[in-house]
């Protein structure tokens, strides 16, 4: 999931009451990002500190991804997990509004990958919206390594 990505800064902390992670949000007019570098080392962040006496953003910002689910992928009796190369700080994600995760700064978790399972999210054969509110505490922020779209076998029971 590593082109098509829009952005917008959220100094008010207006997002979540405004309902940005709904699926149906409209974000035409927020900026295009990438997802392989922190936000304030990307075209966003220059123009950022162009506008703000050459200071780096700090708070709250927001991807936003609409994708279709890849043919084959939704192989039978498999989970669907959305596969994070790392954020930098916190991040609350949600798929098509639903709320699917939510990770705390703590550590050095800000370089560590993770995985959502959004199996009961996730719309095969329709279009899907992916937004991520990431809270960015220190460091230079953002989603800055690769997202992935996996097919994980279950996890057999114990029976």
């Amino acid at each position: 999931l590593s082109n098509g990505w829009r952005f917008r800064p959220d100094p008010d902390k207006r997002g979540t009451k405004e309902n940005w992670q709904a699926g149906d949000s409209d974000d035409t007019e927020w900026a295009a990002i990438g997802v392989d570098s922190h936000w304030k080392d990307q075209p966003w962040g220059a123009d950022w500190r162009a506008a703000h006496d050459g200071k780096d953003f700090q708070g709250i910002g927001w991807y936003r991804l609409r994708f279709s689910m890849p043919d084959g992928l939704d192989a039978e009796g498999r989970r669907i997990h959305l596969f994070f190369g790392a954020i930098d700080s916190a991040a609350e994600i949600w798929l098509n509004g639903k709320n699917a995760a939510a990770r705390s700064f703590s550590g050095n978790a800000w370089q560590e990958p993770f995985e959502v399972d959004v199996t009961d999210a996730l719309r095969p054969g329709q279009p899907n919206t992916l937004a991520v509110r990431v809270d960015y505490v220190k460091g230079a922020g953002g989603i800055w390594k690769p997202v992935w779209l996996v097919a994980v076998e279950p996890v057999a029971s114990g029976d």
